[in-house]
């Protein structure tokens, strides 16, 4: 009987451990769903539609955290972009620009086909395995936010996608859409980034699955530090070769990051730089800006500048997006912001977007968020920009050197889950 009651206490025993280290993993499934409608006016033309990421781009998830003991825990992230007017998986904005919205006049050649990876990428956003340690810090590998461009986010000066330094700075990180501030054309032997890929030579050949048709998502490794005294710092390493004939920094990617987090402010430098398919950098971005919250009230400035270099140098070298942000918290629930942002061509001078932006945010819940702006953009030189992200407007050049003014407006509801 003894013997019996040792063995059932020792089942029970395992039991419970069996029943607590269940307990030290969970597995979320998480999301975003935003839908704007939107309109603009220029030149006599006006356009109304509803926008998929005017405001934040709409995503479902699955992620997992699982206590491993000692400050150490191991985690995955699995995210999805939906556009939810046609319930597509995936976006443009985050795989190919033959992905979806180009209908090319002929079938592409095999190899096109294959690189190009014409079906969506289905977890575009995130798709990542990782470790993190309270001492050490954390590594993740796999397709996750590119730290420049998660950085560039953290000091926006606005909530949104649109009106704010967050869509100058679209205009500098897309090949689609740089080329709306200074009339050139797109870097062709990037690899990765062009439009065509695969098509600059056999040495081009890369999987742009990996970075999509801009640097917002990058595949590959990347480190964090833990946070000493509000102080961390990042690392992030992409290698989208998949060729034992290319050179070893043929179409990588690598950015970095400081932050200091602590007192009321968020403060962000960073780096993302990019190789074409000779091996050599051609494409590089730096932003610095900081947001400081006092009461209700939030300020927010940041500078990117674009660079390139190499076979990329075109007509246009590079451009800065400024931006300037503050933002008032009329109560828990409603949110007024406005701000200023300019884009500017660093080589012609002429080429300039001048910004202007008013947001209002009314939480209807903790999850629920009713969402309203206003922005204009004046143009001159060839500049042709957008207020609303995405390019969701009429966007024509300046004509004979005299400004367009480029308006928009949006509307819409947010819920997250």
């Amino acid at each position: 009987m003894k013997k019996t009651l040792v063995a059932m206490a020792s089942v029970a025993a395992l039991g419970a451990m069996s029943t607590a280290a269940m307990a030290q993993s969970s597995m979320t499934i998480y999301g975003n769903l935003d839908q704007q409608f939107v309109g603009a006016s220029q030149n006599g033309k006006s356009i109304q539609t509803s926008g998929s990421n005017a405001d934040g781009a709409s995503y479902w998830g699955i992620k997992s955290n699982e206590d491993l003991g000692g400050g150490l825990n191991a985690f995955f992230d699995l995210r999805s972009e939906i556009t939810l007017m046609t319930g597509k998986s995936a976006a443009t904005s985050t795989t190919t620009g033959l992905n979806g919205n180009v209908v090319a006049a002929a079938a592409p050649a095999s190899t096109d086909a294959a690189n190009a990876q014409m079906n969506p990428d289905f977890w575009n956003r995130a798709a990542y395995i990782g470790v993190g340690s309270t001492s050490f810090g954390t590594l993740k590998i796999g397709r996750s936010d590119n730290l420049w461009w998660a950085s560039q986010g953290e000091v926006n000066t606005n909530s949104s996608a649109s009106f704010g330094f967050g869509n100058l700075t679209s205009y500098q990180n897309n090949v689609t859409s740089w080329k709306s501030l200074s009339g050139g054309a797109n870097p062709a032997n990037l690899g990765y980034m062009s439009t065509t890929p695969g098509s600059t030579s056999s040495a081009a050949a890369v999987n742009p699955g990996l970075l999509g048709d801009s640097n917002t998502f990058v595949g590959g490794y990347s480190y964090k530090t833990p946070s000493f005294s509000g102080f961390s710092a990042g690392y992030q390493f992409g290698n989208p070769k998949q060729s034992y004939n290319a050179g070893g920094s043929v179409n990588n990617i690598s950015s970095y990051t400081l932050n200091y987090d602590g007192n009321g402010a968020v403060v962000r430098l960073a780096n993302s730089t990019q190789n074409d398919n000779t091996g050599s950098k051609a494409w590089e971005v730096n932003v610095i800006g900081a947001t400081y919250t006092m009461g209700q009230w939030k300020f927010a400035v940041a500078q990117n500048k674009l660079k390139m270099s190499g076979t990329t140098a075109l007509a246009n070298n590079g451009s800065t997006a400024t931006g300037l942000g503050v933002t008032y918290s009329v109560s828990s629930a409603l949110e007024l912001n406005a701000n200023y942002g300019t884009l500017q061509d660093d080589v012609v001078s002429a080429n300039k977007a001048t910004q202007t932006g008013l947001m209002a945010r009314y939480k209807l819940s903790p999850r629920t968020t009713l969402v309203a702006g206003a922005g204009t953009v004046k143009n001159t030189g060839v500049s042709a920009v957008s207020p609303i992200y995405g390019g969701w407007a009429p966007t024509d050049a300046a004509v004979a050197g005299v400004a367009n003014n480029n308006s928009a407006y949006m509307l819409g509801v947010k819920h997250t889950f």
